[in-house]
Protein backbone atom coordinates (compact mmCIF):
# COMPACT_ATOMS: atom_id res chain seq x y z
CA UNK A 1 0.00 0.00 0.00
CA UNK A 2 2.53 2.31 0.90
CA UNK A 3 5.83 0.55 -0.71
CA UNK A 4 7.59 1.25 2.57
CA UNK A 5 9.51 -0.03 4.78
CA UNK A 6 10.40 0.83 8.34
CA UNK A 7 13.61 -0.21 9.97
CA UNK A 8 15.11 0.20 13.94
CA UNK A 9 18.70 0.13 15.11
CA UNK A 10 20.69 0.08 18.30
CA UNK A 11 20.54 3.52 18.73
CA UNK A 12 16.88 3.72 19.01
CA UNK A 13 16.11 5.44 15.90
CA UNK A 14 13.11 4.85 13.55
CA UNK A 15 13.44 4.91 9.58
CA UNK A 16 10.99 5.01 6.94
CA UNK A 17 12.72 3.87 3.32
CA UNK A 18 11.29 3.85 0.06
CA UNK A 19 11.81 0.54 -1.11
CA UNK A 20 12.85 2.16 -4.40
CA UNK A 21 14.22 5.19 -3.44
CA UNK A 22 15.92 4.05 -0.17
CA UNK A 23 14.80 7.83 1.11
CA UNK A 24 12.05 9.45 2.97
CA UNK A 25 8.72 8.62 1.13
CA UNK A 26 7.58 12.02 2.38
CA UNK A 27 4.82 12.10 -0.55
CA UNK A 28 2.84 9.20 1.26
CA UNK A 29 3.32 10.65 4.75
CA UNK A 30 1.96 14.01 6.13
CA UNK A 31 5.30 14.67 8.25
CA UNK A 32 8.57 16.27 6.60
CA UNK A 33 11.04 16.31 9.23
CA UNK A 34 11.25 13.71 12.04
CA UNK A 35 11.20 16.32 14.81
CA UNK A 36 7.43 16.49 13.59
CA UNK A 37 6.77 12.87 14.67
CA UNK A 38 7.11 10.50 18.00
CA UNK A 39 9.96 8.42 15.92
CA UNK A 40 12.10 9.26 18.52
CA UNK A 41 10.18 8.29 21.65
CA UNK A 42 12.64 5.16 22.17
CA UNK A 43 16.10 6.93 21.87
CA UNK A 44 14.60 9.71 24.42
CA UNK A 45 14.12 7.08 27.06
CA UNK A 46 16.51 8.08 30.08
CA UNK A 47 18.40 10.57 28.02
CA UNK A 48 17.65 14.08 28.72
CA UNK A 49 18.07 15.96 24.79
CA UNK A 50 16.59 18.13 22.98
CA UNK A 51 15.18 16.61 19.69
CA UNK A 52 18.04 19.09 18.07
CA UNK A 53 20.26 17.19 19.26
CA UNK A 54 18.18 13.79 19.06
CA UNK A 55 18.93 14.73 15.27
CA UNK A 56 22.17 14.44 15.43
CA UNK A 57 22.17 11.02 16.51
CA UNK A 58 22.45 9.50 13.19
CA UNK A 59 25.90 10.85 12.47
CA UNK A 60 26.59 9.65 16.21
CA UNK A 61 28.18 6.44 16.04
CA UNK A 62 28.86 6.10 19.77
CA UNK A 63 25.60 6.54 21.23
CA UNK A 64 24.09 3.62 22.69
CA UNK A 65 19.84 3.81 23.33
CA UNK A 66 18.79 2.49 27.17
CA UNK A 67 15.29 1.63 24.63
CA UNK A 68 15.79 -0.75 21.47
CA UNK A 69 12.46 -1.52 19.17
CA UNK A 70 12.58 -5.20 19.55
CA UNK A 71 10.02 -5.94 17.13
CA UNK A 72 8.04 -4.23 14.33
CA UNK A 73 4.18 -5.42 13.45
CA UNK A 74 2.62 -3.17 10.49
CA UNK A 75 -1.33 -3.99 10.90
CA UNK A 76 -3.24 -5.13 7.76
CA UNK A 77 -4.52 -1.82 6.41
CA UNK A 78 -0.76 -0.08 6.81
CA UNK A 79 -2.62 2.69 8.90
CA UNK A 80 -0.60 1.20 12.11
CA UNK A 81 2.33 0.27 12.94
CA UNK A 82 3.36 -1.07 16.53
CA UNK A 83 6.70 -1.80 18.57
CA UNK A 84 7.78 -3.60 21.77
CA UNK A 85 10.88 -1.60 23.00
CA UNK A 86 13.23 -3.11 25.52
CA UNK A 87 11.80 -0.91 28.62
CA UNK A 88 8.76 -3.03 27.68
CA UNK A 89 6.48 -0.52 26.74
CA UNK A 90 4.23 -1.25 23.99
CA UNK A 91 3.78 1.64 21.26
CA UNK A 92 1.66 1.75 18.48
CA UNK A 93 2.04 4.63 15.91
CA UNK A 94 0.12 6.16 13.17
CA UNK A 95 2.11 5.13 10.03
CA UNK A 96 1.01 8.50 8.35
CA UNK A 97 2.66 11.28 11.01
CA UNK A 98 4.63 9.23 12.95
CA UNK A 99 2.82 10.04 15.87
CA UNK A 100 2.07 7.92 19.20
CA UNK A 101 -1.41 6.66 18.69
CA UNK A 102 -0.91 4.48 21.93
CA UNK A 103 1.61 3.78 24.30
CA UNK A 104 1.52 1.14 27.39
CA UNK A 105 3.89 0.08 29.96
CA UNK A 106 3.75 -3.28 30.70
CA UNK A 107 6.82 -2.85 32.55
CA UNK A 108 7.78 -4.90 35.72
CA UNK A 109 8.25 -1.73 37.69
CA UNK A 110 4.51 -1.29 36.05
CA UNK A 111 3.25 -4.15 37.51
CA UNK A 112 4.80 -4.35 41.43
CA UNK A 113 2.73 -0.97 41.67
CA UNK A 114 -0.35 -2.38 40.55
CA UNK A 115 0.20 -5.63 42.92
CA UNK A 116 0.16 -3.23 45.89
CA UNK A 117 -2.66 -1.03 44.41
CA UNK A 118 -5.83 -3.06 46.35
CA UNK A 119 -7.78 -1.78 43.38
CA UNK A 120 -5.98 -3.02 40.54
CA UNK A 121 -7.74 -6.10 38.57
CA UNK A 122 -3.95 -7.00 37.32
CA UNK A 123 -3.56 -8.13 40.93
CA UNK A 124 -2.39 -11.58 42.22
CA UNK A 125 -1.36 -13.90 44.63
CA UNK A 126 1.63 -12.60 46.23
CA UNK A 127 3.93 -16.26 45.95
CA UNK A 128 3.02 -16.35 42.48
CA UNK A 129 3.56 -12.86 41.79
CA UNK A 130 7.20 -13.12 43.23
CA UNK A 131 7.15 -16.62 41.19
CA UNK A 132 6.99 -14.67 37.91
CA UNK A 133 9.33 -11.64 39.12
CA UNK A 134 11.95 -14.44 38.99
CA UNK A 135 11.52 -15.73 36.05
CA UNK A 136 11.44 -11.78 34.43
CA UNK A 137 14.94 -12.00 35.91
CA UNK A 138 16.04 -14.76 33.69
CA UNK A 139 14.38 -13.37 30.91
CA UNK A 140 16.33 -10.20 30.82
CA UNK A 141 19.60 -12.25 31.77
CA UNK A 142 18.78 -15.25 29.12
CA UNK A 143 21.04 -13.78 25.73
CA UNK A 144 19.16 -16.91 23.47
CA UNK A 145 15.70 -16.03 24.65
CA UNK A 146 13.62 -14.25 22.02
CA UNK A 147 12.39 -11.19 22.19
CA UNK A 148 8.77 -9.96 23.21
CA UNK A 149 6.88 -8.63 20.58
CA UNK A 150 3.50 -7.13 19.69
CA UNK A 151 1.19 -8.28 16.75
CA UNK A 152 -1.95 -7.54 14.96
CA UNK A 153 -4.71 -9.48 14.73
CA UNK A 154 -6.65 -9.85 11.17
CA UNK A 155 -9.13 -7.04 11.48
CA UNK A 156 -6.47 -4.56 12.84
CA UNK A 157 -8.58 -3.82 15.67
CA UNK A 158 -6.49 -5.93 18.25
CA UNK A 159 -3.17 -5.78 19.16
CA UNK A 160 -1.73 -9.09 21.22
CA UNK A 161 1.57 -9.46 22.92
CA UNK A 162 3.04 -11.29 26.24
CA UNK A 163 3.66 -9.67 29.38
CA UNK A 164 4.86 -11.30 32.68
CA UNK A 165 1.12 -12.18 33.43
CA UNK A 166 0.44 -13.89 30.50
CA UNK A 167 -0.72 -12.83 26.74
CA UNK A 168 -2.59 -9.37 26.28
CA UNK A 169 -5.41 -8.69 23.66
CA UNK A 170 -5.94 -4.61 23.82
CA UNK A 171 -8.50 -3.61 21.36
CA UNK A 172 -7.22 -0.07 20.00
CA UNK A 173 -10.69 1.08 19.67
CA UNK A 174 -12.12 0.93 22.52
CA UNK A 175 -8.67 0.79 24.78
CA UNK A 176 -10.34 -2.83 26.48
CA UNK A 177 -7.97 -5.06 28.03
CA UNK A 178 -8.40 -8.64 27.78
CA UNK A 179 -6.18 -10.58 29.75
CA UNK A 180 -5.21 -14.47 30.28
CA UNK A 181 -2.80 -15.38 32.99
CA UNK A 182 -1.08 -18.95 32.38
CA UNK A 183 1.49 -20.63 34.31
CA UNK A 184 4.26 -20.57 31.91
CA UNK A 185 5.74 -16.91 30.79
CA UNK A 186 5.19 -16.44 27.09
CA UNK A 187 8.03 -14.20 25.33
CA UNK A 188 6.84 -14.21 21.73
CA UNK A 189 4.35 -14.64 19.12
CA UNK A 190 4.07 -15.15 15.95
CA UNK A 191 1.50 -15.46 13.04
CA UNK A 192 1.08 -18.64 10.99
CA UNK A 193 -2.15 -19.20 8.40
CA UNK A 194 -4.02 -17.24 10.68
CA UNK A 195 -2.53 -19.11 13.95
CA UNK A 196 -1.36 -17.82 17.00
CA UNK A 197 1.94 -19.50 17.64
CA UNK A 198 2.88 -18.62 21.69
CA UNK A 199 6.52 -19.50 22.69
CA UNK A 200 7.31 -20.14 26.66
CA UNK A 201 10.27 -19.13 27.72
CA UNK A 202 9.98 -21.01 30.67
CA UNK A 203 7.56 -23.80 32.02
CA UNK A 204 8.63 -24.65 35.75
CA UNK A 205 6.72 -27.17 37.42
CA UNK A 206 3.32 -27.33 38.65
Amino acid sequence: MYNTVISADAKGLIEYWDIDTFELPTERLTFRLRSETDLFDFAKVGVELTTSQMLCLNWSYSFQSKCIPKSIDISPDGKLWASMGSDMHVRVFKFESGKIYKKLDESVENYKAMQTNPESTFKIDAVDFGRRLAIELQLAQAESAPPSNVIFDQSGYFILYPTMLGIKLVNLVTDQVHKQCWYLRFSNLSKLFSTLVRNAFWKGRK
